[in-house]
């Protein structure tokens, strides 16, 4: 198994700025519990109003998560984008 390597400034700005823009990350409380090249950890704290009706957090909720910290793993190995 490898070990993630740091992101470059630019790349961890540009990704730390694009997940504070996320209002539906912002609205569910998540933060950003690492970033690494190839890797996103993001934390979702347990909150009542996030959990069906039998306590458990929502699958929605829980979905959100893996897909925005998949993507912005995958972003987090992509050259920015320029304007044409």
């Amino acid at each position: 198994m490898t070990t993630a390597s740091a992101l470059d400034p630019d790349t961890e700005h540009r990704i730390r700025d694009s997940i504070s823009r996320q209002t539906l990350l912002t609205t569910l409380g998540v933060t950003v519990a690492e970033l690494a090249s190839g890797r996103v950890v993001l934390d979702l704290p347990y909150r009542a109003d996030l959990c069906q009706q039998n306590g458990y957090v929502h699958a929605g909720a829980v979905t959100a998560l893996a897909d925005s910290a998949c993507g912005y793993a995958a972003a987090s190995l992509m050259p920015a984008c320029r304007p044409p």
